[in-house]
């Protein structure tokens, strides 16, 4: 199991911090992991400065950035597998959080078990939602429910293919926008980006991948 750093991520500085923020060669000393680096964005006078975290384990980045608007975004890039443990994933510090899947392309058995504990934790105390979820991460969802907790989904991506061009792509799906077919476990109308113009065919079955819109 690898350690990771336990302490709370880094917050903001006073917003009426007259000066540029330059962090010290020392800022990322009490880490256990090299990859577990903490750097700065210097902004101008007054502006909030804003800090970022990148944790890296094997087959997984982690990227947790506060917003401009006050909560953190947290970015998940690889492979939820047998080296993803919740206990080394330090928990946000702000609210609400973002979690941005776009990036997560395998989830086994081992890793659905332990983003379930995950998520139950962060949800006690947090608003958390998730965005650009990818089609692995909805198949589990459908599988295992409980990979919510209760978080809400914001966008998602579906799989749609293009007779025109003979290609498979993946759109993605606001929910707000598209509630009321969702609702109804119907896949939203969809054009191809091609010159034809050609409408997209939902290359999955509705019934099964749109269950958990109706949950």
């Amino acid at each position: 199991m690898h350690n990771a750093h336990r302490g709370s991520l880094p917050v903001f500085l006073p917003k009426d911090c007259d000066e540029d923020f330059h962090p010290s060669a020392d800022a990322s000393k009490d880490t256990d992991l090299c990859h577990d680096h903490i750097c700065a964005l210097t902004l101008h006078h007054k502006a909030p400065i804003f800090m970022q975290r990148t944790l890296e384990i094997p087959g997984l980045e982690i990227h947790f950035q506060h917003t401009h608007q006050g909560g953190m975004r947290v970015t998940f890039k690889g492979q939820l597998s047998e080296s993803f443990r919740h206990k080394d994933i330090p928990s946000p510090d702000t609210d609400p959080v973002t979690l941005d899947l776009e990036g997560v392309d395998f989830i086994s058995s081992v890793g659905i078990r332990e983003w379930v504990l995950l998520i139950s934790e962060w949800t006690k105390n947090l608003r958390v939602f998730y965005e650009k979820c990818s089609i692995c991460f909805i198949d589990q969802v459908n599988m295992v429910p409980d990979c919510l907790g209760r978080a809400q989904i914001i966008s998602f991506y579906a799989p749609y293919y293009c007779t025109q061009c003979k290609k498979e792509m993946s759109s993605l799906i606001d929910v707000g926008v598209h509630h009321s077919a969702l609702e109804q476990k119907k896949a939203p109308t969809v054009v191809c980006p091609c010159p034809q113009a050609q409408k997209l065919e939902f290359d999955a079955l509705e019934d099964s991948y749109f269950s958990f819109c109706a949950s």
